[in-house]
């Protein structure tokens, strides 16, 4: 074993998950136990990351991925006003920026991928850093909200992120995560067969309590969850069943059935 305790909350105990996971009784999170002193995000995220390798085309399927946003942006249109500086922190390739201009809202993102990183910053009026969130030196409070769609999981330094997070949003500012339920009723019976169970890209898997006890521990409020997305096994794979749009199904089956969840929670 990698780890001799956990990279959270630091208990000195650790249990075996599934694969190559291991989980904290303390805490509850469970993580990928890796060397993370020797592990660089930057060199696995390359073009092949973005094409072929995990997706199939990300750029090409910018105008499918634009509309995804948007649906997921009215999830949340009661945190973000015309108006407010935005941050997205794993911004890709900017899809979630455009539609931040569509709204009149001021949208910047940082970026870890140098081929995701560049290819939004060729696009008109996309302001982006080529980097991570600690090195990008924002002022502190200074953004109305910020924004992690699928990015937390990845994030090496989940608490340090989350901490300058906190430094960087103004008084009573929003922070939107979207993320994996490690807790969903597809991850408890399928394990390392979850289709969301993803190493070495996937670091961090979280639940709706782990995560809640995380984020309030780096001074946050919790304020929302959400369940987004469930996925049904079918001839041809999995199908994602976006929960979020029918109001039944998301009665039914609840954020812990979810496999994907956005979590809302605000500074104080």
């Amino acid at each position: 074993m990698n780890n001799t305790a956990c990279i959270i909350c630091h208990c000195q105990k650790l249990y075996t998950k599934f694969g190559s996971l291991v989980e904290c009784p303390q805490c509850g999170v469970v993580f990928e136990d890796l060397d993370y002193t020797v592990f660089k995000p930057a060199e696995i995220y390359t073009d092949g990351y973005f094409q072929g390798k995990v997706y199939n085309d990300y750029v090409g399927e910018e105008v499918l991925r634009r509309k995804n946003f948007k649906e997921k942006f009215s999830l949340i249109r009661g945190l973000v006003k015309e108006g407010d500086m935005v941050l997205d922190v794993g911004c890709a390739t900017g899809c979630f920026l455009r539609v931040l201009e569509d709204y009149r809202i001021s949208g910047y993102g940082v970026e870890i991928s140098d081929f995701a990183a560049e290819f939004a910053r060729k696009q008109k009026f996309l302001h982006v850093i080529k980097g991570d969130l600690i090195g990008a030196e924002f002022p502190s409070n200074c953004f109305d909200a910020v924004t992690m769609w699928d990015v937390i999981e990845h994030l090496p330094n989940p608490v340090e992120v989350l901490k300058d997070i906190y430094r960087i949003l103004k008084p009573k500012g929003f922070l939107i995560i979207e993320t994996l339920n490690i807790d969903s009723w597809n991850a408890r019976i399928m394990k390392d067969h979850w289709p969301l169970y993803s190493p070495p890209y996937h670091l961090f898997y979280y639940s709706a309590r782990t995560l809640e006890g995380i984020l309030q521990s780096c001074g946050f409020k919790p304020i929302t969850i959400m369940p987004v997305h469930i996925y049904i096994r079918s001839l041809h794979g999995y199908r994602k069943i976006n929960l979020y749009k029918n109001f039944l199904l998301k009665r039914l089956l609840g954020k812990f059935f979810s496999d994907v969840i956005i979590f809302a929670a605000v500074k104080v």
